[in-house]
């Protein structure tokens, strides 16, 4: 059996991750991007695939109260 290979490569990218879709991606490389939580954008060429977006803020405000200080 032929052996193969892949490569994995983390690289950091500053501003919009909308921007950052919009750049061309290599039909020969995955490009993984995480949206947070259990969400995951895959790029492939001029292809995407999703898991688990969860591509709102509404609940952000009912969880707003956890990031305040705990009463004395």
């Amino acid at each position: 059996m032929a052996e193969s290979r892949i490569d994995v490569r983390a690289a950091l990218f500053e501003g919009d991750l909308s921007a950052q879709l919009a750049r061309p991606h290599s039909p020969e490389a995955v490009s993984l991007y995480w949206l947070g939580q259990a969400g995951f954008i895959f790029a492939c060429g001029v292809r995407f695939w999703l898991i688990d977006p969860y591509l709102s803020d509404s609940l952000a405000e009912k969880y707003l109260a956890r990031n305040s200080p705990i009463p004395e």
